[in-house]
């Protein structure tokens, strides 16, 4: 995939360094010294990823197939449910530690 053609929310695939293939969410692309890296994040993870260089981009995801039903990674509807998840999904995590964290403290 050409360089010029990834963007914030595209969903990249990128290789760890052996077999492995990871699909994640591009949160936002930081230049240090000179070179361009990729802040992804997963789904379910709070925090982002280490960065990930240009050559270790494997391609991005265009379409999500669910239930039969085939979504496109670039229409405006998947964008802006990105955002939102971008926004709610850490808000989500951090609630849910607050009320694990009341829950284990006992009342006499």
């Amino acid at each position: 995939i050409p360089e010029e053609e990834i963007a914030s929310r595209d969903v990249l695939v990128f290789s760890t360094g052996g077999e492995k293939l990871v699909a994640h969410l591009l949160i936002r692309t930081e230049e240090i010294k000179g070179q361009r890296w990729y802040i992804l994040r997963g789904d379910f993870r709070w925090a982002p990823d280490p960065p990930v260089g240009y050559d270790s981009v494997v391609g991005k995801v265009v379409a999500i197939e669910r239930r039969g039903k085939t979504i496109a990674t670039n229409g405006s509807l998947h964008r802006l449910w990105v955002g939102l998840w971008l926004v709610l999904r850490p808000l989500a995590l951090r609630a849910r530690a607050v009320w694990m964290k009341i829950r284990r403290v006992r009342l006499p």
